[in-house]
């Protein structure tokens, strides 16, 4: 589905990111990257999941 399709797209941009700050050993670029993407997750996951089971049941 779509929504799974920019979930991945999003993610693997956050997981980009973390990994440029770690390669370029930019601490707190690596940490603010992070803390973005736990924080993205923690809110969109969820809610996309909540979605598909809905669809799934109706």
């Amino acid at each position: 589905p779509e929504w799974f399709a920019d979930i991945m797209e999003r993610s693997a941009a956050h997981h980009r990111a973390i990994y440029e700050a770690i390669r370029r050993r930019d601490r707190d670029a690596a940490r603010q990257a992070m803390t973005e993407h736990v924080s993205w997750a923690r809110q969109e996951v969820p809610e996309h999941y909540a979605a598909t089971a809905q669809a799934a049941e109706a």
